[in-house]
């Protein structure tokens, strides 16, 4: 289990779902599929999650979905980390960089 969510890392498997038009809905689509994940691996619920960041549950179905356009803010993406209990990494890097989308090894995370 990790205890960070890469926002940049690519999300795989039958939690991630792309329909991401623009980089900034890939990094929302790449979050929301991680927050999945761990709520899966958690076994929490949106009602779970709601709780959790003091919002209602309706609020959190409507961010969870990658489909759906939605603006999130840093403590928004914050709560919603905490609420899993992971923490948020935001990494800048090059353009250039090969790293940047793909399925390389893992962020160096200094503990």
């Amino acid at each position: 289990m990790r205890d960070f969510i890469s926002v940049h890392a690519l999300a795989t498997g039958p939690l991630a779902v792309s329909v991401a038009s623009s980089p900034a809905d890939d990094l929302k689509c790449n979050f929301i599929a991680a927050i999945r994940e761990a709520m899966a691996e958690e076994n929490l619920t949106p009602t779970d999650i709601a709780r959790r960041m003091g919002t209602s549950r309706q609020h959190v179905c409507k961010i969870l979905r990658p489909d759906r356009p939605c603006n999130l803010s840093f403590e928004t993406i914050a709560a919603l980390a905490r609420a899993v209990r992971r923490r948020v990494q935001v990494i800048v890097v090059p353009e250039s960089d090969p790293g940047l989308f793909s399925n390389g090894p893992e962020p160096f995370v200094e503990t």
